[in-house]
């Protein structure tokens, strides 16, 4: 039966790359009908979904297949994954706690919590959670190569970003008042914090006059000393990452696939190649990550219980202070205004809308924002096609 639903698997990949889309859908409709126990017949069929933009039935073919496979971690991973896509934060959050309830020791599951707080537009951004989580996606799953890649977006943001945010913070904490800081005071504090990140990011001092005047002009100059290409590389230190990552020989996941460009590629190469990858990418996204950050902090700020002890550690624990704290800041986290929300609008002052119309929580579920804009097949070339098809998922020896 094995044989049978594997051959299945590739008639509708085959089907897939030929551009006959209905074809694909249709045989593996036939194999979740007759090898329904395979939870691989469900996986396919949700990844041809995915592939084709069409997300909403994903999701609920991915809940149809949990009902027989309740054990199936990468369903449940994918489900997870989804609830971004379908429903944003309150759905993604409610499908990983119901997967952790499932598969607790599912690293893939894992991951997508620490995905869920490394995305800079959830409302739950926070880089010591999302640290606790890989320890524990390592853990359960070694051989899940995402969660290696995502642990150096975290190891970037850590290193080189947050000491960025801490130093403006500090210069611009005074301006802030917390008595609104789910609304107006907020929005406006954050959107001119972003502001003066934009203009220290434009490198040219003559440009920067050309600016919208901006109430933090006085930090532009230090801004854009640390943001320089140059500090981010000279500001991380990957190595232990790279010792763990080459111990545990990881041999499967999408971004750990993409970042291996050739089969033969050793653990240790390709996590040089992922380093490069994400360090791009969160030089690009810098603003947006310090925006996220920033405005953390300020909702943290307006929190009237004290930090307990041990609060920020990257270990798990059960001290119920911890956890009424971290379901208190999580509660204000959510009811403060959304950073999406904040640089969606346009400043009555200067007439700006911050942010690209396509940016949103979905470009950031995974660490390679290439890979969470799904390109039509019909769109690529035959070598991306067969790249996209056969070369990014180990469903197949």
């Amino acid at each position: 039966q094995k044989s049978k639903s594997a051959t299945l698997l590739d008639c509708s990949r085959l089907a897939e790359f030929t551009g006959d889309v209905q074809l694909a859908r249709g045989i593996l409709t036939k194999a979740r009908s007759f090898y329904c126990s395979d939870w691989k017949v469900w996986f396919e069929s949700v990844l041809v979904e995915i592939r084709n933009n069409n997300h909403a039935k994903g999701y609920d073919i991915a809940a149809r297949g949990l009902e027989l496979h309740t054990g199936s971690g990468r369903l449940w991973a994918t489900l997870v994954q989804l609830g971004q896509l379908v429903g944003g934060d309150e759905l993604q959050t409610a499908a990983l706690k119901r997967a952790l309830r499932a598969v607790p020791k599912s690293g893939e599951v894992w991951c997508e919590g620490a995905r869920i707080h490394l995305n800079p537009f959830s409302c739950t951004f926070d880089l010591h959670r999302s640290r606790r989580y890989l320890h524990f996606a390592a853990r359960f799953t070694p051989q899940f190569g995402d969660s290696f890649i995502e642990s150096i977006r975290l190891e970037v943001l850590s290193q080189w970003l947050l000491p960025i945010a801490d130093y403006i913070w500090t210069k611009t904490r005074g301006c802030f008042t917390d008595d609104q800081a789910e609304g107006r005071n907020l929005s406006k504090y954050v959107a001119d914090v972003y502001l003066a990140i934009a203009v220290a990011r434009r490198g040219n001092s003559d440009e920067a006059q050309e600016v919208p005047e901006t109430k933090f002009r006085d930090i532009v100059s230090t801004l854009r000393k640390k943001l320089q290409v140059d500090n981010l590389r000279s500001s991380i230190d990957l190595t232990d990452l790279r010792l763990a990552c080459t111990n545990a020989d990881p041999n499967y996941g999408s971004l750990w696939f993409h970042c291996r460009r050739l089969p033969m590629y050793t653990p240790r190469r390709v996590i040089e190649h992922a380093a490069d990858d994400v360090a791009d990418e969160i030089f690009r996204y810098a603003n947006i990550y310090l925006a996220a950050m920033i405005r953390r902090m300020a909702v943290l700020a307006t929190m009237e219980r004290r930090m307990p002890h041990g609060a920020e550690s990257d270990a798990e624990t059960s001290d119920p202070d911890i956890v009424n704290w971290e379901n208190s800041l999580d509660k204000e986290l959510r009811r403060a205004v959304s950073l999406q929300l904040i640089l969606d609008r346009e400043d009555p002052t200067t007439g700006l809308v911050l942010l690209e119309s396509a940016m949103q929580g979905s470009v950031f579920i995974t660490g390679l924002s290439e890979l969470n804009r799904h390109k039509p097949l019909g769109s690529m070339t035959l070598l991306e096609r067969r790249r996209a098809l056969f070369g990014t998922d180990a469903l197949f020896p």
